[in-house]
């Protein structure tokens, strides 16, 4: 009997071999990429090119003439520098989590600077003159500038660290079922021997190509958000700790100047 597939392929098998293929056939032709809460197939090449018209086992797949597939060199050179992207994107996401204890002191800086600045200041009914008036004023609006950008660093870094959906490659089960479909495919087409071998390892390269290829992307994509959430907390970060040291500034030298009134600790 004829099994048929969804991506156009017709194989002459047994039925309970045919079953399987046609089941399983969006599952077999695309990448396996795995993330947070699904996995999910898309259509690979190889499936483009099984996807003219409706073939029989006995014809072998052709390849379009305008894509020549690569040697096996070049295939495990590019499958080689894309799994080192992977990694690299993967990795890349701890890069913020060792920021974190740079970002903790220099708020710990920005604090005890507000509140040595905030201590200092005298009541404002014990200011007598227009120059305490204004030095006070001025401290304050430093003080309150302060708070306000390390209020944004938090919000940052917090949107920074938030979790995101990583996609992986796999799992290993799907990536065997696609391996034992693909025999299953070659046995029905009477390929056998090393010709099965050969078949098998290009497209299981392929495979792994296109899923390295459909979910770097998304990664570098999520990496290079965090990245840019990083920055700003780092840019209202810096502001944070020029007004603070701004405030406390004023404050120590309208003290020791005697434009404000002592107080009292």
């Amino acid at each position: 009997m004829t099994a048929r597939r969804e991506d156009g392929l017709s194989a002459r098998v047994c039925p309970g071999v045919g079953a399987a293929l046609a089941g399983s056939a969006a599952r077999r032709m695309g990448p396996l990429v795995s993330g947070r809460f699904q996995t999910t197939g898309i259509l690979s090449t190889r499936s483009a090119r099984l996807h003219n018209g409706h073939m029989s086992a006995s014809v072998p797949p052709s390849r379009p003439e305008s894509q020549p597939p690569p040697p096996p060199e070049v295939t495990a050179l590019m499958l080689s520098t894309f799994a080192d992207l992977h990694r690299q994107e993967v990795g890349a996401k701890g890069d913020l989590h060792r920021t974190l204890p740079f970002f903790g002191t220099a708020l710990g800086i920005v604090i005890g600077a507000v509140a040595y600045a905030a201590g200092r200041l005298p009541k404002w009914t014990d200011l007598a003159t227009h120059r305490a008036e204004a030095l006070f004023v001025a401290a304050s609006l430093l003080l309150g500038l302060a708070v306000v950008k390390a209020g944004c660093v938090l919000v940052f870094i917090s949107r920074a660290i938030a979790r995101r959906n990583y996609q992986r490659i796999g799992p290993e089960t799907a990536l065997r079922t696609r391996f034992s479909e693909l025999q299953a495919y070659y046995d029905a087409q009477g390929t056998t021997g090393e010709a099965q071998d050969a078949e098998l390892a290009h497209d299981m390269r392929q495979t792994l190509l296109d899923s390295y290829t459909t979910v770097t992307p998304i990664n570098r994509g999520l990496n290079q958000r965090r990245y840019k959430l990083r920055a700003l907390a780092s840019s209202h970060l810096v502001r944070s700790l020029v007004w603070a040291l701004g405030a406390t500034a004023v404050i120590f030298a309208a003290d020791k100047l005697g434009y404000l009134p002592k107080v009292n600790l």
